[in-house]
């Protein structure tokens, strides 16, 4: 499928009809189709919701009914992914490369970063953005080289802050123009990001388009407060929530679509010549089984599932086989899971205490890595996605003192980042820590349980647990000290 963006120019041309002889019209139609936060490239929630295949298909309709069509995406697709952290015959590990091969299928044509786009290696990211046919732009988001900040290259070109595309149709041309912006959420050595309004006020004064859109990963209240200061833009098309909405912030629409393709947002901009106004009008189309799958893509999909199944079928698992079924949503968005204890989060502390048969369990959210709600049906793969990390848990004797100060940090302290800690039963009320409704015990030796990372030190403010010793729970033969496989377990007998 060819890309819509010619790499040797920071422009997009989408030629319709042009004929000299064609009168100019009053007015343009033209369809940008908007996603945002993609973690798998196959359809998900039993294959009923989303999938690159399902996408592509969309795309090839939508341009046969008005070749003026621009395919956008709000960042957040290279991680994580259970694929992303299969290793290839060479032992490298994918980390992004068979999203960006769907991505390049379907059609994509222009994204920016997203936070999770920094969760791999420099070096992997920059592969990443080498392999991709379509446009990346970012207007404050710069590469970090030894204090030297620089836009990120793609194939040896500045990644630009914008870009413009022209949309031709007879002997009219109309020009929208697009700045990408990312949220400071996730903090690397090798990123820098600039201040949003700051940026945004500065790079929108040098666009000479018609028209100037937004293509954000901003928290929805960022979004909004963007939308109140440059009120100028007519759609903000962002993405980080991970849920579907639309809101009206004066006249200024804000647009987000639900993570891994279960909707996308189908905007039809209808530009003015005379008025030099844009009008939107979106709709919101839910990528289910009513909508075919392309072919072609659908057979780039099948060979990375083929790949995935061979993995980790070798480590035991089996990625379609069904764990638990239900009514039940299951709550593993980053946003929530390190903010407060989710129904998800329990169920794999509570899978690690049933293990070792310890009264407490520490998990640290973020090595939680699904960033979505589990809804239907739970796979083992769903798992695998959920946990990519692995790793055996180990338990120690801990004093009620030293364990309130713990839960302390975990819940209170690293409130917002990985460091929040998903505790079954433990609460801080009035400034007490309680576990069960009671207060701790500071006396009693209470025995806890956690993953061998955390019980390490290696968790930010939590390096008072490397001080304890922790032991390897002695289990009956068959019983795998995996956090993968007791989440299994336990979620087959809740079922």
């Amino acid at each position: 499928m060819k890309p819509l963006l010619n790499s040797l120019f920071l422009t997009l041309l989408i030629i319709n009809i042009s004929c000299d002889s064609i009168p100019s019209k009053k007015s343009m139609d033209i369809v940008i189709l908007h996603i945002n936060d993609v973690y798998e490239i196959a359809a998900v929630n039993g294959g009923k919701e989303g999938g690159y295949a399902r996408l592509a298909y969309l795309i090839d309709s939508l341009r046969e009914e008005n070749p003026n069509l621009l395919v956008v995406h709000a960042g957040d697709f290279l991680s994580p992914s259970l694929i992303g952290n299969l290793k290839d015959d060479s032992g490298n590990k994918i980390k992004g490369r068979h999203m960006i091969e769907a991505m390049n299928a379907s059609g994509v044509d222009v994204v920016t970063f997203g936070n999770h786009e920094f969760d791999i290696k420099e070096e992997e990211l920059q592969n990443r953005i080498d392999e991709s046919t379509f446009k990346w732009i970012s207007a404050n988001v710069y590469h970090n080289q030894q204090g030297k900040k620089e836009p990120f290259m793609q194939k040896n070109k500045c990644i630009p802050p914008t870009m413009t595309a022209y949309f031709v149709d007879g002997n009219d041309t109309f020009s929208l123009g697009l700045v990408g912006v990312t949220l400071p959420f996730n903090k690397k050595d090798f990123v820098h990001y600039g201040n949003v309004e700051l940026t945004l006020k500065k790079v929108l004064d040098t666009i000479s388009a018609d028209q100037t859109l937004l293509l954000t990963h901003l928290e929805r209240n960022q979004d909004r407060e963007v939308a109140s200061r440059f009120p100028s833009v007519p759609l903000i098309m962002g993405g980080h929530d991970h849920y579907h909405f639309m809101d009206t912030v004066g006249s200024v629409l804000v647009a987000k679509a639900d993570a891994n393709l279960r909707t996308v947002w189908k905007h039809n901009l209808r530009y003015d010549f005379e008025s030099k106004g844009l009008k939107v009008n979106s709709e919101l189309i839910k990528l289910n089984s009513s909508i075919p799958e392309s072919k072609s893509v659908l057979e780039v999909v099948n060979r990375w599932l083929e790949f995935a199944k061979e993995r980790a079928g070798s480590s035991g698992f089996q990625l379609d086989k069904v764990v638990w079924q239900g009514d039940s949503v299951w709550e593993c968005r980053e946003t929530v899971i390190r903010a407060q204890q989710t129904n998800f989060g329990h169920a794999v502390a509570n899978a690690m205490k049933e293990f070792t048969e310890a009264e407490v369990a520490l998990l640290n959210s973020g090595s939680l890595r699904y960033d979505d709600q589990l809804t239907g049906i739970i796979t083992e793969g769903d798992i695998l996605k959920a946990l990519p990390f692995g790793g055996s848990v180990s338990y120690t004797k801990i004093k009620g003192d030293d364990l309130s100060n713990i839960v302390w940090i975990g819940l209170d302290t690293n409130k917002g980042t990985g460091g929040y800690l998903q505790i079954p039963g433990a609460t801080i009320e009035n400034g007490r820590v309680l576990l069960n409704g009671e207060p701790i015990d500071t006396g009693k030796m209470y025995s806890v349980c956690t993953s061998r990372f955390m019980a390490s030190g290696k968790e930010s403010n939590l390096e008072v647990l490397k001080n304890f010793s922790w032991e390897i729970p002695n289990r009956e033969q068959g019983s795998s000290n995996d956090i993968r496989h007791m989440t299994i377990k336990y979620l087959e007998n809740v079922n």
